[in-house]
């Protein structure tokens, strides 16, 4: 395996000494490495190559470490991109600043090759997964311009998800909210293929029963996806009407507002492919919202003379995703505590408590063929020594069901590199070194508990696309060479 199979490293640092050093540990691994000498030299490295790994010395001229990491973290071709700061700073305040500025991780110098080989294996795992995960949504959203190019109305998704997201925006909705619009809007006809030829290609003069079972559909191909609530609602209920004279049979009571902006912004696209005016379909609109099918306040600032809003058939349609302002995904995970001493086993559990997390507390690494056995996303394990027995326990903990991944950190002292370079090699994914440092480990937790996210939406997004594309080819004899024409690769 060559070097940008294992990963390519992008190492800034302003001390040549301190980069040759970087590249040496890194290179002996396998890996691929680019040096940069200041901030303005990372930065310009990382638009020009996708790396899976990121290392910032905090203090660089031009532009440090922080900079370097903020800008990363705001550019969506760059936001995925793990970031290992390097500090000499002791304050934890200033370590506390690189992690707010989307830092995933964090090692203080000197640097200990064990260390750094374990942290960087473990961001480029969640790396990879990301990846595929962007491949798979990259596959949804190729149906979805499949879809709407064999109704011969292009781009009506990608416009009607930039109106939304342009709405949301200017009425100043969380970013979060805002996201899920995005993808409920992009994603709103997707239950399109599950109809027959002829509920496919309906009549605009007549609505037929069947093209009315396509909403429903939309959100049980989606129904699986943890996270996407918010966007099966909008899938669902992108037809309904405030007077209830929308379809299906509304849920829940009231239209939430996504729901309702994106009926706005869906009514008014189609109006426009239908061949009326701009002008003619704000009168529509404005008509509409008079009759209590929309909210008139909603459709005026729809409408209103501005720039910004809305985007009209005619000219290339903005990267909707380029409007949704990058999240933290930082979500609660169960977290394992095995063997600690009680001072430790106490002051992890106040920690991971404090940061929200579920503790359980376990005698051992379990083995989850037993019934038993409790799950847990990841496990912190507290050895009396780094031993054969200890080495033992975590090959077989790694080696069994379920083992693989759940990431294990491994409080450990002042244990000698060969030690600590065994335990990599047994299965380690990360060391939290005593006395216990309460940033640190939250840091850790909160790194690797993104890679269970990643496998569990992984698996969710494949499922997804092959019920979506298998239902397709079976009711559509054009749907196989269509969409094999647009897509990137279908995710394995």
């Amino acid at each position: 395996m060559n070097g940008s199979q294992k990963g390519r490293i992008l190492a800034a640092d302003d001390q040549p000494e301190n980069l040759e050093l970087l590249a040496e540990i890194l290179t002996s691994e396998g890996f691929e490495v680019r040096e940069a000498i200041d901030g303005e030299e990372a930065l310009e490295a990382a638009e020009m190559t996708n790396f899976d790994c990121v290392i910032l010395d905090v203090m660089m001229p031009r532009l440090d470490g922080y900079h370097v990491c903020r800008s990363l973290k705001t550019r969506r071709r760059t936001r995925f991109i793990p970031v290992i700061m390097l500090t000499a700073l002791s304050d934890s305040t200033d370590k506390a600043l690189g992690l707010n500025l989307g830092a995933d991780d964090y090692l203080s110098k000197p640097v200990y090759p064990a260390e750094l080989i374990a942290r960087v294996r473990s961001l480029i795992r969640i790396k990879r997964l990301r990846d595929e995960i962007d491949q798979a949504e990259a596959t949804l959203l190729t149906f979805v311009k499949a879809i709407d190019a064999r109704l011969g109305r292009s781009g009506h998704s990608e416009r009607v998800a930039v109106n939304s997201l342009r709405l949301a925006t200017h009425l100043g909705l969380p970013a979060g909210e805002a996201e899920s619009m995005g993808w409920g809007a992009i994603l709103h006809d997707i239950g399109m293929v599950s109809l027959s030829p002829h509920g496919f290609r309906r009549e605009d003069a007549e609505i037929s029963q069947e093209w009315k079972t396509h909403p429903e559909a939309g959100a049980r191909f989606l129904s699986g996806i943890s996270g996407f609530e918010a966007v099966r609602e909008i899938v669902r209920n992108h037809h309904q009407r405030l007077d209830g004279s929308g379809f299906p049979a509304l849920e829940g009571g009231f239209p939430s507002l996504g729901v309702q902006i994106v009926s706005i912004t869906n009514e008014f696209d189609g109006l426009l492919l239908a061949g009326k005016s701009a002008e003619e379909a704000g009168q529509d609109l404005r008509l509409a919202a008079g009759q209590k099918a929309y909210r008139l306040d909603l459709v005026n600032e729809f409408l209103r003379e501005d720039e910004r809003l809305p985007y009209r058939p005619g000219g290339p349609t903005p990267d909707w995703q380029e409007l949704v302002t990058p999240l933290s995904s930082s979500s609660p995970g169960r977290i394992a505590i095995v063997a600690a001493t009680r001072a430790n086993k106490d002051t992890l559990s106040h920690m991971l408590q404090t940061a929200g997390h579920h503790v359980l507390h376990l005698e051992t690494l379990p083995d989850f063929r037993n019934p038993l056995a409790e799950d847990f996303d990841l496990a912190v394990f507290e050895p009396s020594a780094l031993d054969d027995r200890t080495f033992g326990e975590i090959r077989r903990f790694k080696a069994g069901p379920g083992g693989a991944e759940r990431p294990l950190l491994l409080c450990s002292g002042p244990h000698s590199r060969n030690a600590r370079q065994q335990a990599v090699e047994a299965g380690i994914d990360e060391f939290l070194p005593l006395p216990l440092d309460g940033l640190e480990v939250v840091a850790r937790v909160k790194s690797l508990l993104r890679q269970q996210l990643y496998f569990r939406g992984l698996d969710q997004f494949r499922t997804a696309v092959k019920e979506i594309d298998e239902t397709a080819r079976k009711n559509h004899s054009w749907w196989a060479s269509g969409v094999s024409r647009l897509r990137p690769s279908f995710p394995a």
